[in-house]
């Protein structure tokens, strides 16, 4: 049976269930004294059915973002912009910065694209960023974080290292 396969049905087993705010921060990767302060200030409202998988990994995208400096407000509109791509796990974010100049997030589904979009990000100068979020890497992260939630408590990262791909 393929990886895949395994995930997939995880997925709709855990999709019948409804997490805490504590376990879907931890799988998303957020430290929950900041989950608790994005539902106090209202950034985020918590899903009247109670919060799912697809809900932690569009969390954990959302957080990298606002961590690489996006407005936590955008960073929400356009992670659930594009929440069919994120939760399925299908391409890259890739964010691309360029000194004086508003930073970019794009969505790439073709490996093609993403050396293409990367190496143009590359070539901007010195001064230039680019970050890629492997969305199928993010959403096995979250999904083995829910299944084994005593693994996830100690794997937040405080910050994302420049070079990981979350």
């Amino acid at each position: 049976m393929s990886l895949s396969v395994d995930i997939q049905r995880s997925l709709c087993y855990a999709a019948s269930m409804t997490y805490t705010d504590a376990a879907i921060a931890a799988a998303a990767g957020i430290d929950y004294s900041t989950f608790r302060g994005w539902l106090h200030r209202g950034a985020l409202r918590r899903p009247r059915g109670g919060w799912t998988p697809e809900d932690a990994i569009l969390l954990r995208c959302v957080w990298v973002l606002a961590v690489l400096g996006i407005d936590l407000r955008a960073a929400i509109d356009l992670c659930e912009a594009r929440r069919a791509a994120i939760t399925a796990g299908r391409g890259w974010l890739v964010y691309l910065r360029d000194p004086g100049v508003e930073p970019a997030v794009l969505l790439v589904t073709r490996p093609e694209d993403l050396v293409a979009v990367t190496s143009h990000g590359l070539l901007r100068g010195p001064q230039a960023g680019v970050v890629t979020i492997d969305l199928g890497r993010s959403r096995e992260v979250v999904l083995r974080a829910l299944r084994e939630p005593q693994r996830a408590a100690g794997a937040i990262e405080p910050q994302p290292r420049r070079e990981v791909i979350a």
